[in-house]
């Protein structure tokens, strides 16, 4: 089974620029038996990066949203929280 399907309980959404954070958090929530998603190691060289982030979404329990001022401001960060906010609305109804 490809690795897009296989169901997490986070996704964490980033900036770059936050990257070593995120390093940490992730090893963090691992440490304490949680399963992560995370663009730098889940997406499979040469597939498409934007289905890869929205199947990331679409099958973790949680995502976090690691806010800063760089992910306040990247585009492709709002894409990700609006993306993950109508999957949370259409699970719902």
């Amino acid at each position: 089974m490809p690795d897009r399907y296989q169901f997490r309980d986070v996704m964490i959404s980033y900036s770059r620029e936050d990257s070593e954070f995120v390093t940490w958090l992730d090893q963090s929530l691992q440490a304490h038996g949680k399963t992560t998603w995370v663009d730098h190691q889940s997406i499979p060289a040469g597939e498409d990066w934007w289905e890869e982030i929205k199947a990331g979404i679409e099958s973790s329990r949680t995502v976090i949203f690691v806010m800063t001022s760089a992910s306040v401001e990247s585009k492709a960060c709002c894409n990700e929280i609006t993306h993950a906010a109508k999957h949370i609305e259409s699970t719902i109804h």
